[in-house]
C-alpha cells in the first residue's frame, strides 16, 4: 500500500539504480471495490499516471 502513494519518489528511486523494467500486478480491490458495478475511475488514474511515469523514466512497465 505504501507504494501507492509513493510511487513516483520509488519510481525515481528505480531509475537512479538503473532498472529497464518494473513488474507489478494490478488490484481489482483498487479497480473494481464492490466486485461488480462501477468502475473507480481514480484507481484506473492511478495506474495511468504510475505507468506513465515509468516511461516517462525509460522504465517498462510489465503487468
Amino acid at each position: 500500500m505504501d507504494f501507492y502513494y509513493r510511487y513516483k519518489k520509488d519510481i525515481a528511486l528505480f531509475a537512479g539504480m538503473g532498472f529497464s523494467a518494473n513488474r507489478f500486478s494490478l488490484s481489482w480491490a483498487r479497480i473494481l471495490p464492490d466486485g461488480i458495478g462501477a468502475v473507480n475511475e481514480e484507481g484506473l488514474q492511478f495506474y495511468d499516471e504510475m505507468i506513465n511515469k515509468l516511461l516517462k523514466h525509460g522504465i517498462e512497465p510489465v503487468v
